[in-house]
């Protein structure tokens, strides 16, 4: 028999931001405790769920997407975490979940994904359209904010001759050849990584590195903004707004 009681104690651990959990797990509990309307356990887990399904973009860039998530969770979660929100409806959980649907290899996106117990889950029409609609307007996002580090020196910059030349390369990697790492995910840490990584190599000065650094921020703070929008979702309330 379903005791409401004893699983809420069992699942407490969960919630705990110290404990590792799998977001298999968090979305198995949700799932039940939305059916038998356990409503403290469901608003516990999806608060857990929202630290990294937010809709906040400062937090969003503190955890670089799923790459330094509270708990453990990867793409191939995004469609059930996607229906999962649907399903509880999370509306402001929704644009996240369904930009990392986009991420997603053309195979989970036609054929689905199965859940870690094997159950499959698939995206329904409107989702499949709008992944396959927003992947245009997300690439050229991504191209945007490659571009952002080609900004010139900084007016008090230590090295501009060195400086310049880092910015110019990299302007006409993007232009000439674009690489593989543009793969419409322009909400990725991946500029603001290399900055960082030229800043230690001596590749670029302070004064540069903090202001690239800054305007790629400010470009994907933009994008985060409109992220509903190219997503082809109506206006989610709250959105990047902060949570109580």
């Amino acid at each position: 028999m379903f005791d409401p009681t004893a699983s809420f104690h069992r699942c407490h651990s969960y919630f705990n931001p110290d404990n590792v959990a799998e977001f298999s797990v968090l979305a198995a509990i949700a799932r039940l405790s939305h059916k038998y309307e356990l409503d403290e356990l469901l608003e516990a887990t999806v608060r857990r769920l929202k630290q990294t399904f937010t809709s906040r973009f400062d937090v969003w860039a503190r955890n670089d997407g799923f790459e330094r998530s509270p708990f453990s969770v990867s793409l191939s979660n995004a469609i059930e975490a996607l229906n999962l929100f649907h399903t509880l409806g999370r509306l402001e959980m929704l644009p996240t979940a369904l930009y990392q649907c986009c991420q997603l290899d053309p195979h989970y996106l036609v054929f689905g994904a199965p859940r870690a117990d094997g159950t499959p889950e698939s995206l329904g029409p409107e989702d499949l359209e709008r992944c396959l609609r927003a992947q245009n307007a997300l690439s050229h996002e991504d191209i945007l904010v490659a571009l952002a580090p080609s900004a010139q020196p900084a007016a008090a910059c230590g090295n501009p001759h060195a400086c310049r030349k880092w910015m110019r390369a990299l302007f006409l990697a993007v232009r000439n050849d674009p690489p593989p790492w543009l793969r419409g995910d322009p909400l990725s840490s991946f500029f603001v990584t290399v900055t960082n990584t030229s800043l230690q190599q001596g590749r670029l000065c302070t004064l540069c590195g903090e202001k690239l650094v800054a305007g790629v921020r400010e470009h994907q703070r933009g994008v985060w903004v409109n992220l509903p929008a190219n997503l082809g979702m109506r206006e989610v309330e709250g959105w990047n707004e902060d949570e109580a």
